[in-house]
């Protein structure tokens, strides 16, 4: 026990002993300590007086810290989700021999599996892949079997993506056949059907039809059969035809056709015409129209032609297309309600989008005589345009829609593109222009959209000259905001904008706002999303004591259930609060406030999750806020270790997790100390 104890420890007692060891000899030499002499905030003066220099040392690394709090935990889940944090901050930090004597004291075996992937990670990041290959072998022993249930396969998952990332297909393919959830599956086999296409080997071509093919089977075993299902073979079908495959996709496709001949559910005729596109895609365009014919309702035929229509013109056929586009408008004009003729219309208007008929779009739209539906189908092209990033063409959209949500959602994505790509102050303009006032007023409920996302742009992309303008527009429309915890919502958006632009007078301005319509609303049922706003905000500004209390304030609730496949603990809003506020003064270097706001989650896994996260957020750097971390830094001058240890120290880390020449890992970065049990700190 003494032998463990001491191999994981062993840093921990050398340092504090060293530092012991130079506080005695100046003592003896009447002379002060190197790390006396850093200057102290005057408050924290007695206690460098009290504090002993084994303490002290012990105290000065933060992730030390984080290694006592996990190991005080009970549960070796609870022990293994901090730990893994852990053992992914000291990778981060270029420490792989400290790492590895963590994973040593995780003996759950999915967090040491997770751990795994982040050494892994690491590896490939040093570019030792065959090393990384066979530290996701590990990781992948220890996630299967009965641990595969306690987290549905979200490990394997995550193995998996890792295997395709180092372009390990196979090992990614028979991964990805473990997991339990089938659409995962076809999910991340499609993505491997797609490296393997991109790839410029024939012989890989190939794989990628093996494994559509593997993608189709699962597909097809998905019971009960829903539109879901469906849809996924058609997407399966679409992929093989983009892989040159017409034999995989027209066996897919005729699949599809039998079970929509066989069901009848909702969305079933949307389906049909989606089938009915891909196969025009696949050169079968007598069964597209077969199914065109046995459409009764119009509006359904009507977007059946039009897809097929979208599929002519993806194939090079535009002439057949601009035919077709006419015909499914010609189907409208026989629709008497106004709904459905309207929602074939905006089927037309997008299928035109897509291949790049945006003139005859554009005056399809203008056949919509209602101006919320005309809105709604040019909102719908926008989109469009966006994905395809044809920002200019999007923007012209906006002078014909007069809704403020609606105008937001397509000035939004191009003002941050415009700021990404260095034009902030055009980004800034398409901000403003996004809140114009049109002859539509604005309703309560789409400022509550568009305002927080105008705001949070700004902050993002925009120009900070032009903050007072924008802000002042926000203001404008503030009275007319449905309720309290939305403006509430708004001023905080506008502080935490103001302060990372580094107008702090600004910040607070519009935070002491927030507080003010806080008070008068403490019965509010929204009162805690209102003190988490208000917290959020306190973080941005730089008042992290302020928000410690804040998030101590949130009252207690129910946790929500963990969702499938999630194996880290969930967080009601008190501990979500505590842990933004924990993680926050983690990244300032405040350890001890990121230590005092994790104690205060009640709730052990809770912590233990934020703990991990915390780890993690430590800065790297040798800079730290706390007076704590100016006494590492001094003591370290008193004893560095000679450079031989710290090759020596390097090279212990090389053979605990792989050697740099691709050997396979050893088995300290993977067993336990102990079986079953996990480790305690010996008092």
């Amino acid at each position: 026990m003494w032998r463990q104890f001491l191999g994981a420890h062993w840093k921990i007692i050398k340092f504090g002993l060293t530092a012991l060891f130079a506080a005695t000899l100046a003592a003896l030499l009447n002379i002060a300590p190197v790390f006396s002499q850093v200057p102290l905030p005057q408050n924290d003066n007695q206690t460098s007086r009290n504090v002993d220099p084994l303490t002290r040392a012990v105290e000065g690394n933060p992730l030390t810290l984080i290694r006592i709090a996990a190991l005080s935990l009970k549960e070796p889940s609870h022990q293994g989700e901090a730990l893994s944090g852990l053992v992914s901050a000291l990778l981060a930090r270029n420490k792989p021999d400290d790492a590895a004597i963590e994973m040593k004291a995780i003996t759950d075996p999915l967090w040491r599996a997770r751990a795994l992937i982040h050494v892994a990670d690491d590896q490939k990041r040093r570019g030792r892949i065959q090393t990384a290959k066979n530290t996701l072998n590990k990781s992948l022993e220890l996630a299967q079997g009965k641990q595969m249930e306690r987290d549905a396969g979200a490990t394997a998952i995550r193995i998996a993506e890792r295997y395709i990332a180092l372009e390990a297909f196979q090992d990614a393919t028979n991964t990805t056949l473990l997991i339990p959830d089938k659409f995962e599956q076809i999910r991340l086999l499609l993505k491997i059907a797609t490296q393997l296409q991109q790839s410029k080997l024939p012989v890989l071509k190939t794989d990628s039809k093996k494994v559509l093919a593997a993608a189709f089977k699962i597909a097809t075993s998905i019971r009960p059969t829903t539109k879901e299902s469906i849809t996924t073979i058609i997407r399966i079908a679409e992929f093989q035809i983009g892989a040159d495959d017409q034999e995989g996709a027209r066996q897919s496709l005729a699949h599809t056709e039998k079970v929509l001949e066989k069901r009848r559910f909702m969305g079933r005729d949307q389906l049909r015409a989606d089938l009915a596109a891909a196969l025009v895609l696949i050169d079968d365009p007598v069964a597209a129209q077969a199914i065109v014919r046995s459409t009764i309702d119009i509006g359904r035929r009507a977007r059946a032609i039009a897809s097929i229509a979208r599929a002519s013109a993806q194939k090079g056929n535009m002439e057949a297309a601009v035919s077709l586009f006419t015909l499914a408008f010609e189907q409208t004009e026989k629709i008497k309600d106004k709904t459905s003729k309207y929602m074939a219309l905006t089927h037309i208007i997008v299928e035109q989008a897509k291949v790049g008929l945006l003139a005859d779009a554009f005056r399809y739209a203008g056949v919509i005589r209602d101006r919320k539906p005309q809105a709604l189908a040019l909102l719908k092209m926008g989109r469009v345009l966006l994905k395809q990033k044809k920002y200019n063409e999007a923007v012209k959209l906006v002078d014909f829609i007069p809704y403020v949500s609606m105008r937001s959602q397509i000035f939004v994505p191009v003002a941050l593109d415009t700021g990404r790509r260095g034009d902030r102050e055009k980004a800034s303009n398409y901000l403003t222009m996004a809140l114009k006032e049109t002859r539509f007023k604005a309703t309560p409920l789409e400022l509550k959209k568009a305002l927080p996302l105008v705001i949070d742009a700004q902050s993002k992309a925009g120009s900070v000259a032009m903050n007072d303008a924008l802000f002042k527009r926000v203001l404008e429309r503030f009275d007319k905001l449905p309720d309290d915890s939305t403006k509430i919502h708004v001023l905080t958006r506008i502080a935490i904008a103001e302060a990372r632009s580094r107008r702090q007078t600004a910040a607070l301005r519009a935070l002491a706002g927030a507080w003010r319509i806080s008070w008068l609303n403490r019965k509010n049922p929204k009162y805690p999303s209102i003190l988490t706003d208000l917290m959020k905000a306190q973080i941005e500004v730089g008042e992290l004591l302020q928000a410690f209390d804040i998030a101590a304030r949130v009252p207690d609730s129910a946790t929500p259930p963990q969702q499938s496949g999630q194996l880290e603990a969930s967080l009601n809003a008190r501990n979500a609060a505590l842990r933004r506020v924990a993680v926050a003064a983690a990244a300032k270097g405040k350890q001890r406030l990121a230590l005092r706001a994790a104690g205060r989650i009640r709730d052990i896994a809770s912590r233990a999750r934020v703990y991990g996260e915390i780890a993690k957020a430590f800065p790297s750097g040798e800079k730290q806020d706390d007076r704590i971390e100016q006494n590492q830094s001094s003591m370290n001058n008193v004893s560095q270790l000679p450079a031989k240890e710290k090759l020596d120290n390097a090279k212990r880390g090389e053979d605990m997790f792989g050697s740099s020449q691709d050997t396979p890992s050893g088995k300290v970065s993977s067993e336990p100390t102990g079986k079953g049990n996990p480790r305690k700190l010996t008092p």
